[in-house]
């Protein structure tokens, strides 16, 4: 039988492995098949009140409510449109006005920020937990009973159909809502589940956020596995992360970079505790240092190490393998199965091996468009292939090589410096734990601009004088791609997928005295 919806692999292991636990939330654990009533019990709730392809905000944490929302949106017709737990009342107000949302399902927990937002006071609301607060809201658990005791048919669907928004702000500052088919979650899931050889016996503990593309991704692979999902609230607290991650003897764990330096770094000893349990392993779309690679694949010798590259409009565009391709750990990987990745100069002719251009992806697992955006679909999505606004290039054996943002690049009077270059650099020296490479306007410059590192550090005292650190620079870069200035920061600003926010940085700030 084939399945081509979000939901149907749900379905079958209802039927196939009723009483295995699907999901574990804190002291709450869900069997498949309860999973999959929850899920039908919402999807009647909201077909029989909503109209067809209303979108339907989800604004909640790594919960069970929110993965029943997840699935249950999209089957019963309508768009789900999850939101970061720590979305500003302003970009709220902008999702559900750009999205047109129709209804939100939130707790108590964040009712504060929706008073905050004018667009949300006028939503009707779907509240987890106790407490309704007003006429135009219902209980979460009452919506699951109506559901299911009004037994609507769900709609016919096809696999083309928007299942999924997923707001973005990249590294800019402008949201994009990304439309995300049933064929497209799919298709991400598959090649997740492909090549990574994830079987029904997979037990993920899940820190990062099914609200966005890198945690939604995970929790669709491990539960069309026939996998358990224990749901983590974020790593905040990462000894709790890896205590649970022992006492529930999960085997795989999910990162973005940064989240691997800390554990690496400051949690090591525990880290290594539980390494040897560990047989996925997943890392996101962002910079790791080697050596935290090489770390990570002595201390997990058993574990399938994957590190993918790719983006909210085409998740999971290429795979590398750590211990199978450990000769190329410096590379993205090669291309996910049915996906094309090639390099375009500026005039957008194909380049060859090690020619450096613009990355395009095409591919059942790319978007097909932004919601309410034509002209900004047309300007991104030309013939089926999406331009990433990346750059890189890909080497003689295939493997893509990243070079940052295109529009990151510094321009030093017609010279080009990859930021991306500069900061594998400064990563190397011994104290710093993140680095951040922008070019800043200078009126001293003669070209206009100047290169600026930020860095974050594991003790301030040690770069007061940063005279080694430079020398150490001129020994691995050319003199002009060294930084000219450099900021000592508590922490980088970031997107929830872990991605810098470097127009945050390249703004002018004011000088300390």
């Amino acid at each position: 039988m084939t399945m081509n919806l979000l939901h149907e692999p749900l379905q079958d292991h209802a039927r196939r492995q009723p009483d295995k636990t699907a999901i574990r939330d804190g002291e709450r654990s869900v069997t498949y098949r309860e999973l999959l009533k929850k899920i039908q019990g919402f999807a009647g709730f909201l077909s029989g009140r909503f109209r067809q392809k209303a979108r339907v905000g989800i604004l909640l944490s790594n919960n069970l409510e929110a993965v029943v929302s997840l699935y249950a949106a999209p089957a019963a017709g309508m768009i789900a449109v999850p939101m970061d737990a720590d979305i500003h009342p302003r970009n709220l107000d902008y999702a559900i006005r750009n999205c047109g949302i129709g209804a939100l399902v939130t707790s108590g927990k964040f009712l504060g920020r929706l008073r905050d937002s004018g667009a949300a006071r006028l939503l009707p609301l779907i509240l987890a937990g106790e407490g309704v607060p007003r006429k135009k809201s219902f209980s979460f658990e009452q919506a699951l009973q109506d559901g299911r005791l009004g037994e609507k048919p769900l709609p016919e669907l096809g696999p083309s159909d928007v299942a999924c928004i997923l707001t973005t702000a990249g590294t800019t500052d402008e949201p994009k809502a990304v439309m995300l088919s049933h064929a497209n979650l799919r298709a991400v899931s598959h090649n997740i589940r492909q090549v990574m050889g994830i079987d029904a016996g997979i037990v993920e503990s899940l820190p990062m956020r099914i609200s966005h593309s890198f945690g939604f991704g995970r929790l669709r692979a491990v539960l069309e596995s026939g996998g358990t999902v224990i749901l983590e609230d974020g790593l905040v607290r990462p000894e709790r992360v890896l205590a649970a991650l022992k006492e529930k003897q999960a085997n795989a764990l999910s990162l973005v970079p940064a989240g691997f330096a800390i554990l690496l770094t400051y949690y090591r000893d525990s880290f290594r505790e539980i390494a040897g349990q560990l047989r996925f392993i997943e890392i996101g779309s962002a910079f790791m240092r080697r050596d935290q690679k090489e770390m990570l694949m002595e201390l997990c010798p058993a574990a399938r190490i994957s590190m993918h590259y790719g983006l909210t409009e085409a998740s999971r565009a290429a795979f590398l393998d750590f211990h199978r391709e450990k000769a190329f750990l410096d590379t993205a990987g090669k291309p996910s199965p049915g996906v094309r990745i090639k390099i375009v100069d500026e005039k957008g002719n194909e380049a060859g091996p090690g020619d450096r251009g613009e990355i395009l992806i095409r591919g059942d697992i790319v978007a097909s468009g932004y919601w309410g955006k034509p002209e900004l679909t047309a300007s991104v999505l030309e013939d089926g292939w999406l331009h990433t606004g990346d750059s890189g290039f890909v080497d003689e054996n295939g493997y893509l090589h990243l070079l940052g943002r295109r529009q990151d690049t510094i321009n030093l009077g017609g010279i080009k410096v990859s930021p991306r270059e500069v900061e594998e650099v400064l990563l190397k020296y011994k104290g710093i734990l993140e680095a951040a490479v922008v070019g800043v306007k200078s009126e001293e410059a003669v070209t206009g601009e100047i290169i600026k590192a930020f860095l974050v550090v594991d003790d301030r005292e040690k770069f007061r004088d940063l005279a080694g650190l430079k020398k150490f620079c001129l020994r691995e870069i050319e003199a002009y791609k060294v930084p000219q200035e450099f900021e000592i920061i508590p922490t980088l600003p970031k997107t929830g997928s872990g991605k810098v926010k470097t127009h945050l940085l390249a703004e002018p700030r004011e000088k300390k005295p």
